[in-house]
């Protein structure tokens, strides 16, 4: 996940799962009965989180308070392979602020940048 951006609250994430749901869902459908090996997709998964929030809070214009309660996770098609990008949505519970981390840059139609906020590259 290499953009990261904030914007005004979304309040409902329809369709989404929680971190915690995408990844018991990774361990129900994998192979994993007692360890997960450290290049599985499930550890490189949670190694793209904790890379977000880290790039989230260090940002200097980032409105980032710490206090979340769930993470949700998205997934677009990737244009160059066969499979999907994963993304991730945070809201934060005081002022409703989300923070979204995608694999690809957001555009509105005239090919620049939307209205919010982009955090990292900055």
């Amino acid at each position: 996940m290499q953009f990261i951006y904030e914007t005004s609250p979304i309040d409902h994430f329809p369709g989404l799962v929680t971190v915690d749901q995408y990844v018991k869902n990774l361990v129900k459908d994998g192979e994993y009965e007692n360890d997960i090996p450290f290049d599985s997709e499930i550890t490189k998964f949670l190694q793209d989180v904790l890379l977000c929030a880290f790039r989230i809070a260090k940002s200097e214009n980032s409105n980032w308070e710490g206090d979340t309660k769930d993470i949700h996770v998205f997934s677009i098609p990737d244009a160059f392979g066969d499979g999907f990008l994963i993304g991730l949505v945070f809201k934060q519970q005081n002022n409703g602020i989300t923070f979204i981390c995608s694999p690809v840059p957001f555009h509105d139609k005239k090919g620049s940048v939307a209205e919010i906020n982009q955090l990292y590259p900055g």
